[in-house]
């Protein structure tokens, strides 16, 4: 549980309060909200023009007796809720003069020669607004205007996967937006918690769930053997390092995502494309998708600047666990009095989570700037578990000239994590406390904790420049100059008296060092009134230069601290690694009377992983949308419509040395040390290619009141690298990769959105989101299956990771148990992923959301189950186990013999991992403007959860 204290945004424009949670219960705060001042006039759904003298009107607008000039004043509303809208974006074409409504949703723009003149008001998430008005000499027009709001809107400005800032219409692929307000409200505490169940076809795959840990990332399934399946990640133009930092020991078993290194509390939207048909124009590593995170900047904001501030207080708590079935009575009267779930309640605590976070948002003198600071301090649950975080951001943005735009942005990230050991490790915590009196300390499990430390120090540096130049209005050019640092140091210290080991101390310092740069270009002719043409080019470079040193220390003369020097025998390995690729592409969109685009491309990319030639690689697209709504044909219940169609492909490179051959030092019995050869080498790789076509419609309905996006895709990975077992003889004993693979991936995503009810009072919407993944391992051209442990092999015919085993025949019968062996069960990753989500805001101040997740289809082995019925102690099998050894069978089915007995296996404890999970809900209330101070423009708090139940028919501990 999270609780929140308190939460304050101070004055302007748009105040930002968040309220977060973690695992179990939460307490939080509100943010972006529209303000709605109690005692604010409503008004009518549609637009309503009045002219009215100076003299009688408000506005302070200082004009002499000789100038043509006049006045504009306006309210923008919600068309349905008659709420005020802040931060409408409004323009008086012809006149180089924006403003936005403020949190009463009104705006004045003075000093405006008189005239006819068209007025255009734009809010992301509305209806475009265009009204001709007239400023007539000396008055103030009024105007009150209604928006509606769109669950699509095509007219929202997109970046990733095109080659400049395009509207959504244009755009011939999928893409999903996650925008400010939808994280705002929110029980987010990292970026991956903002990305769970929010994303069609995005899923992620928790590792553990100790404080600092991150999630497995697959945005449309696997569609690599051997090179990753991570997306790639931007921030504001800049590629990260992406995937996750790795673990330095084999006693840490855990990994932290580099993206939670992002303050979801800087986010202004976040873009996601997801397949090879959007990702074209990242050429090689992007088969896996894209994600593109950008920052808040100041420009655009209120004459005064926008603090905000966040504090939250809350609470960790786990659940007892016993598996899939409470203790009989039996095991209850034989552990009962020494074990509280499985053991673990003697362990388990309340682990107290902080946060506190501010930023500042502003504009001078044409400088726009984004400041923010934030700490994290997260207790997990078991002793020795914590992890402390702090960031902080810079962003600025000038314009040095009429036609030119600077932006600068830095961020820096900083983690201490201190781990519990875990996994798969002999002198970890779950291989030791989960098995009650028959682990491996003698039934003393403290001195897992007591003589244990797993260390991690990360930092995470991004800095970069961008510069926007338009030598021509025909003529756009944009640079960034990017880097990304990521730096991780592992420390391990085992004590003297652990187990008579006489001490290890281990150090890994892991440091990924990537410089990007990105040139581009673009010409836009005014062609005709029918006719547009946006031809763009690009060029860009990414280096990657690693560094890894590990240096392990045995045997200290006593139980003191120590340092690697001290030990008796030591270890040390070093690694120095560089890649680097470069990319152009060409790519040409037309358009057609503003509703018909078709867009054509081409990259060309190298990589150093080639060799010399860098192996160069094209890679082309095609896209077409047609915006149905633009045409009279469609009934006026459908506000937009747009159906879209994509076929491209991208790739993913080979690793550093893999088309080369290597070799390695070995020691020696006589003086000089010998090689050895550690990789045969392929100079005929190539890059892993994919190939996708998708179809999508995009709509919104019944003025906003419901929303579908739904896709269909194919992608086809061919010449996938698998490794291949070599002949011994040659003296390599390690299997060589070759392009022989060919891997498949299908499914639909579709995402769903109503609001059943839009009053005054009460707003009540409603989201489902389905995404599918079918995957199969075509083909291997005769390659050794790829065995993963623990049951999950790659095999031909199968999908990617599948698990295979022993399979009973008779499960239900009484009698011995009759199995058939190594059979497929099923595959390793979901197949169906169904996300639901809701809010209920009711008397404007309150706000009831909850959001979650059922994934299915997928199988997962629970080596817990194994390991305790093998030693007596697993609740699910205890009285079956004791009417074996009885001989007493007739009620004992051949599954429990099998599951239960002493011959059983892992292939036993291969369950369906189907489930459903409540990720979060939240409680939110935003006080009256009427309650707050003048210089206080918004405050909430919020009570929320996540995580605070599971329904799963999972034969192990949790899915």
């Amino acid at each position: 549980m999270r609780c929140l204290d308190s939460i304050l945004s101070f004055y302007p424009f748009e105040p930002v309060l968040r309220l977060l949670g973690a695992t179990g219960l939460i307490v939080m705060i509100a943010a972006p909200f529209s303000a709605r001042a109690a005692g604010q006039n409503q008004i009518a759904q549609s637009e309503k023009i009045e002219t009215i003298p100076k003299s009688e009107s408000n506005t302070n607008a200082s004009i002499t007796p000789f100038s043509q000039t006049g006045s504009l004043k306006g309210s923008v509303m919600e068309s349905d809720t008659e709420h005020p809208l802040m931060g409408a974006k409004v323009t008086i074409v012809g006149i180089d003069t924006n403003t936005y409504t403020d949190s009463f949703g009104n705006f004045v723009i003075s000093n405006i020669p008189a005239g006819m003149y068209q007025l255009k008001i734009y809010l992301r998430g509305y209806n475009a607004y265009k009204q001709e008005i007239q400023i007539i000499n000396d008055q103030v027009t009024a105007l009150t205007v209604g928006l509606h709001s769109l669950s699509v809107d095509l007219e929202e400005i997109v970046v990733t996967g095109t080659s400049t800032a395009s509207a959504r219409k244009e755009i011939g692929n999928s893409i999903s937006i996650l925008r400010s307000e939808d994280i705002s409200m929110k029980p987010y505490t990292n970026m991956e918690d903002v990305l769970s169940a929010n994303v069609s076809g995005v899923t992620l795959l928790p590792s553990s769930g100790l404080a600092g840990s991150g999630q497995v990332l697959r945005i449309r399934g696997i569609n690599s053997i051997s090179q990753g399946n991570d997306p790639l990640i931007y921030v504001d133009g800049i590629r990260i390092q992406n995937g996750s930092y790795s673990y330095a020991y084999s006693g840490s078993q855990q990994l932290t995502s580099t993206i939670n290194d992002i303050n979801p509390n800087d986010i202004d939207r976040i873009e996601i494309i997801k397949g090879a048909a959007a990702t074209t124009l990242y050429g090689t590593e992007a088969a896996g998708g894209v994600i593109q995170i950008f920052t808040k900047s100041g420009l655009g904001v209120a004459a005064k600047p926008v603090w905000d501030f966040k504090m939250m207080h809350g609470i960790n708590n786990q659940r007892t666990l016993w598996g899939p079935e409470g203790p009989s009575q039996a095991w209850w009267d034989a552990y009962g009095s020494k074990s509280k779930g499985l053991w673990l309640d003697q362990w388990l605590k309340n682990g107290w989570y902080r946060e506190y976070a501010l930023s500042i948002r502003g504009q001078t003198n044409d400088i726009g700037y984004f400041l923010s600071g934030r700490w994290q301090g997260d207790e997990g649950v078991m002793p020795q578990q914590d992890a402390e975080e702090w960031s902080l951001r810079g962003n600025v943005s000038f314009s040095p000239l009429e036609n030119m735009q600077i932006t600068f942005t830095n961020t820096l990230n900083r983690r201490r994590i201190r781990w519990m050991p875990d996994g798969d490790y002999a002198n970890g915590f779950a291989l030791n406390v989960l098995r009650g009196p028959f682990d491996r300390t003698n039934d003393q499990d403290e001195i897992i904790f007591l003589y244990q430390d797993f260390i991690d120090m990360q930092t995470h540096i991004t800095s970069g420049v961008t510069v926007a130049y338009e030598p021509h209005p025909e003529i756009s050019t944009q640079m960034t100059i990017g880097f990304d640092l990521m730096d991780l140091e592992s420390l391990v210290q085992r004590d003297f008296k652990f187990r008579d080991s006489g001490g290890v101390r281990a150090n890994r310092h892991h440091q990924s060092e990537n410089y990007s740069l990105d040139i581009r270009a673009h010409y836009m002719p005014d062609l005709n009134s029918w006719l547009s043409s946006v031809t763009s080019v690009g060029f860009e470079i990414y280096d990657r230069q690693v560094k890894t040193m590990f240096a392990q220390s045995t045997g200290f003369p006593g139980p003191f601290d120590s340092l690697l020097t001290d030990g008796n025998e030591f270890l040390a390995t070093e690694e120095r690694l560089r890649d680097v690729k470069t990319g152009f592409f060409l790519q040409e969109v037309l358009g057609y009377e503003g509703k018909i685009f078709l867009t054509g491309g081409l990259r060309v990319d190298g990589h150093s992983a080639f060799g010399k030639d860098y192996g160069l690689q094209m890679y082309p697209k095609a896209t077409l949308a047609y915006v149905l709504s633009e045409d009279d044909f469609l009934p006026n219940f459908i506000d937009t419509a747009k159906i879209r169609l994509a076929y491209g492909e991208s790739g993913k490179a080979p690793g550093f040395f893999d088309s080369v051959s290597t070799w390695t030092a070995t020691p020696s019995a006589g003086v000089k040390p010998g090689i050895v050869p550690i990789n045969k080498g392929n100079s005929n790789l190539g890059p892993e290619r994919t190939r996708e076509i998708e179809a999508g419609i995009e709509t919104s309905l019944l003025q906003g009141r419901l929303g579908l996006d739904a896709t269909y895709y194919y992608q086809r990975t061919f010449d996938a690298l698998v490794p291949v077992r070599q002949d011994p003889t040659l003296g390599i004993y390690e299997d060589v990769l070759d392009n022989v693979g060919v891997i498949e991936n299908s499914g639909v995503e579709i995402a769903l959105n109503a609001t059943p009810i839009k009053k005054q009072n009460i707003v009540w919407d409603l989201s489902v989101a389905l995404s599918t993944n079918k995957s199969k391992v075509v083909d291997m051209k005769n390659a050794p299956e790829i065995f993963l442990g623990f049951e999950q092999y790659i095999r031909e015919g199968y999908p990617m990771v599948a698990f295979f085993g022993d399979k009973i025949t008779n499960p239900n019968a009484i009698a011995d148990p009759v199995l058939k062996e190594d059979q497929y069960i099923g595959p390793a990753y979901p197949t169906h992923t169904w996300q639901l989500g809701t809010m209920l805001n009711f008397f404007q101040n309150f706000y009831l959301s909850a959001r979650g997740e059922i994934q299915a289809g997928h199988y997962m082995i629970s080596g817990t189950a194994y390991q305790n019925i093998v030693r007596n102690v697993w609740p699910a099998c205890f009285d079956e186990q004791l009417s074996i050894e009885s001989g007493d069978l007739d009620d004992v089915t051949a599954l429990q013999r099998w599951r239960c007995g002493a011959d059983t296996d892992y292939s036993a404890h291969i369950y369906p991992a189907d489930f459903f999970r409540l990720r979060y809900l939240a409680l939110t209330y935003r006080f009256d403007q009427d309650w707050l101070e003048g210089w206080l423009n918004d405050a909430g708090i919020t009570l929320a959860g996540t995580n605070l139940f599971t329904i799963t028919s999972y034969g192990g501990l949790d899915p």
